[in-house]
Formats: C-alpha cells, structure tokens, sequence
C-alpha cells in the first residue's frame, strides 16, 4: 500500500511540469467559464449536504436516534446499512423535502488508497464504453441491494420521488454511481426516482472521458468540493497507466481558510483549481472542509 501510494505521488511531480504550463494557456477561456457556472453553486445547501456527509460516520445501523455533532434537525432517518465497507444513510429531509442518501467514507486515508485497485472495468453492458474505477465500483456493489429495498420503501412511505445524494471521500463514489444508474434507467425496473442533486466533498476521480460524457448525457451534474491540498481528488492521476480517469464538473474550489470559493470550469480538470497544486499531499485538508471536521474521530 505504501509503494502504491509513492508511485501515485511520484506521478504527480512528474506531471507538475505540464500542469504549470497547461496554465497559462487555459487562463482565458477559465475565466470565461468561472463566470457562466457561478450561480450554480449553493453554499449553504452545500453544507447541510456535507452535514449530512459526516452524520454517515457517526451513526450505525440500529441506532434509533438521530444524534451526533451534525446531525441536521428536519431529518427523519429511514435506515441505516452496511455493505462491504461502505455505510449508507437514507432518510427524508423536510427542509429540503427530498430523500437522501448520504455515503460514510472509508475509516481512513491509507485504507482509501488500498481501496484503489488502479483496474479500469466496463460494468454496464448496455454502454460498453463507459469505465470505472473497478474498486470503488466494487464499494457501490456492496451497498446497492440495501439501497434498492430502502429507497424504494422510503420513497412510498414519504412520498417523495426526488433524492439528493452526498458523500465523503470514496464515499462519493456510490453517490456518483447511484445518480448514473438512477438517471440512465439501469438501478431497478420499479424504481423511478429523480436526481434533485450530488453533491460530494474530497471526491477521487471515479471514471474515464467516457463515463463523464454520459454522466452529463444523462441530464447529471454534481457539485464536487475541494479543499486546498487535499490529496485524495489527486487519485488515481488522471493519466495512470493511460487508462484515462478524468473528473466530474462542476469542481468548487476553497483556499486554505476555506473563506474563498472558486468555482471552476466545466472541464473538470480546471488548472486554476485544485489541479494547480504541484504536489498535493494533505491529509489534513481532506478531513476538514467548510470548516468542519470529517471523519470518525469528529464524531
């Protein structure tokens, strides 16, 4: 897991070089871009979806009550699962009045690495081209049988057909995932639900050019927050091995401080963002966003 990990930020200095001078040039059209998406973003719905995020590592399945350091009020908790090494939370938010379901994280960074298999697959058959990361690939599977009976009996007992989805660190990847096959038909013949939004916070990079595009043909964006030097939306690098991994727009980029949000272009991959760090290697960054500390030991 070690040598994984130095390989990987080996090939980060190794890019540096071409960042630093892919920057100059995108500069204009970056600019441009900044202006068109920023009425996009929602900080203050971004922070109860990041509550909520960090509300998935300090509850487990059979608690019966919703208490915790951001356990939002409003909330009616549906259940409480796991699968393989994920957690996932789904319940009704009558603030927002939607469903949501919120995905825990992994315990901690190494073991986020080791989740890694640096193995691009091609799950859905019906679009051959689209590939995934195979090992957060692998998270989602765990926890999509319990996603499919609780949303489906939370969406009949709340009547509601809209769902926000959130996730922290490799929890955004079943979050991203579940929003895919919601939106493109492929999750469950009786399951209609609608994607009201995604939201993740310190997310990898899950997929290829390829499951980008038909994230956005499926009528999906998502709200992707980075913070600083963050190491974790570093990985796995977005040309490992050729086999391409690029990130999700809309990137919304904070400075240390977490005070200043940028929010980025539509590429995903905006230079003047979180891509402008040479060497990024924070663990701390990542554990602390919007000011609030994520994690089990937040709990």
């Amino acid at each position: 897991m070690r040598r994984r990990l130095l390989v990987a930020l080996s090939a980060v200095l190794a890019r540096a070089s071409a960042q630093d001078a892919r920057r100059e040039q995108d500069a204009p059209s970056v600019a441009s871009d900044k202006k068109h998406h920023a009425s996009t973003y929602d900080e203050t719905a971004a922070r109860r979806a990041l509550a909520l995020a960090q509300a998935s590592y300090c509850v487990a399945p059979g608690d019966t009550a919703w208490a915790c350091p951001t356990c939002v009020d409003r909330v009616d908790v549906h259940a409480i699962f796991d699968g393989g090494g994920g957690r996932a939370v789904v319940g009704y938010d009558h603030q927002e009045k939607t469903l949501f379901v919120a995905f825990r994280g992994s315990e901690n960074v190494p073991n986020w690495i080791n989740n890694l298999k640096f193995v691009k697959i091609h799950p859905w058959e019906s679009l051959p081209d689209v590939g995934v990361d195979s090992g957060f690939f692998d998270w989602y599977l765990s926890l999509r049988p319990g996603l499919l009976g609780n949303l489906t009996s939370a969406a009949a007992r709340f009547k509601s057909s809209r769902v926000r989805l959130t996730g922290h660190s490799a929890g955004s990847a079943p979050a991203v995932f579940l929003a895919f096959e919601l939106a493109r038909g492929l999750f469950g013949n009786n399951v209609s639900l609608a994607v009201a939004d995604v939201t993740t916070f310190g997310s990898p990079r899950l997929g290829d050019g390829h499951f980008v595009e038909s994230y956005a043909d499926a009528g999906l964006s998502e709200t992707r927050v980075t913070h600083y030097r963050d190491c974790v939306p570093h990985l796995p690098l977005d040309d490992m091995f050729w086999l391409g991994y690029a990130h999700l727009p809309t990137e919304v980029y904070y400075d240390e401080a977490s005070t200043v949000a940028t929010v980025c272009d539509g590429s995903g991959e905006d230079a003047s963002c979180s891509d402008n760090c040479t060497l990024c290697t924070s663990v701390a960054d990542h554990l602390y966003y919007l000011n609030v500390s994520l994690g089990y030991f937040a709990c």
